[in-house]
């Protein structure tokens, strides 16, 4: 017997093609910002599905700070 992980994913992609880090935020449920992740240049990320089909379904993007 063996298992098969199929991963679920959106075909929703961001990529950074800046110079600089970027910080993804999105409108979570409870109507507050929240940042989802922080891409490097050249980097890419899948946004997942709860995000993409949410609530608000929109995404915000700020230069990434450290600190």
């Amino acid at each position: 017997m063996f298992s098969v992980h199929t991963p679920y994913r959106s075909d929703t992609e961001v990529v950074n093609t800046l110079h600089i880090p970027v910080s993804v935020l999105y409108m979570n449920e409870a109507d507050q910002l929240t940042e989802l992740c922080k891409i490097s240049p050249t980097e890419k990320y899948n946004i997942p599905l709860p995000v993409v089909y949410g609530k608000y379904q929109s995404l915000f993007f700020k230069p990434h700070v450290d600190g």
